[in-house]
């Protein structure tokens, strides 16, 4: 069993909350705080969908299955991460601001047109491209 400290949360969604995994800088852990059986198997049925195609996880975090913990069972994720290993920030912040959104335009631009890109190439459907979901 993992011990998640909840000092370790990196954020928080309409379903899920979201911690640093204690035993591996590289993964997370998204533990259910409000149920929603379907939408949580469906995803896992998906990512283990694409798991079998061999699709290239270069812009979306690998699924690596389920971990008992002290708060329930956890799904463990890439974390995605900045070169400083800090947590990456969403879309949504860079867009929160126009001093941010112009500061980072250029990068900004250039990423989404390569997420576009990645997606069509490796055929992969999401449901919730929101800018609060898109790490950059």
């Amino acid at each position: 069993m993992l011990y998640i400290d909840r000092a370790s949360l990196i954020g928080r969604g309409r379903h899920r909350e979201c911690y640093k995994h204690p035993g591996n800088r590289d993964l997370c852990i998204k533990l259910i705080v409000k149920d929603s059986p379907l939408e949580i198997k469906r995803e896992k049925q998906y990512y283990r969908h694409l798991q079998k195609r061999g699709i290239s996880w270069d812009m979306i975090p690998r699924y690596y299955g389920d971990a008992e913990t002290n708060l329930g069972l956890g799904s463990v994720f890439d974390l995605i991460s900045d070169h400083d290993l800090t947590v990456s920030k969403s879309l949504e912040y860079y867009l929160s601001s126009e001093e941010q959104t112009e500061k980072c335009y250029e990068s900004l631009s250039e990423s989404l047109h390569l997420l576009k890109k990645y997606l069509l190439d490796n055929n992969i459907v999401t449901m919730d491209l929101k800018p609060y979901n898109i790490l950059c």
